[in-house]
């Protein structure tokens, strides 16, 4: 679980910095680092808070599957509370993003930065099923009040 959460980690951290420090170049937009205080929303902070968003949200998905499964869409839809969750995440977000953002200090996107975060959401769900290849370096632990037995 320590590798899940340190690779989801370090991830996150990489590509929010990258964006925040470097995502005005990608886009060719203007930075919205420097902006006076009571200044329009910006659009380099908005697609910051975009991918950050559905970063956690895919981290929901893959956070499923913890002890070596790889495949963590299997049985989702048993359980509608989550589906549910996740898709009023997904949903509420466009709505706060492209419709009602200026609560939020967010401005409309355009094709370029929503493309964008689909792109992180599938490299996001390749991270997780890459990390499950990675073997964990601790040995197996046996479970409270059992002992190991190789001979079973």
């Amino acid at each position: 679980m320590m590798k899940n959460i340190l690779g989801h980690a370090v991830y996150q951290l990489v590509i929010i910095f990258t964006l925040l420090f470097a995502g005005e170049k990608f886009f060719d937009i203007d930075s919205g680092r420097n902006a006076p205080l009571h200044s329009p929303p910006s659009e380099h902070y908005t697609i910051v808070f975009n991918v950050f968003v559905m970063m956690q949200l895919f981290n929901e998905i893959n956070a499923r599957k913890i002890h070596g499964e790889r495949n963590v869409f299997e049985g989702i839809y048993r359980n509608p509370i989550f589906c549910s969750v996740v898709l009023g995440t997904f949903a509420l977000q466009i709505v706060i993003v492209q419709v009602r953002g200026k609560p939020f200090s967010c401005t409309a996107l355009d094709h370029r930065p929503v493309a964008l975060v689909c792109f992180h959401r599938r490299r996001r769900t390749a991270l997780g099923t890459a990390r499950h290849l990675h073997p964990d370096a601790s040995p197996e632990v046996p479970e409270r009040g059992r002992t190991r037995n190789p001979q079973r």
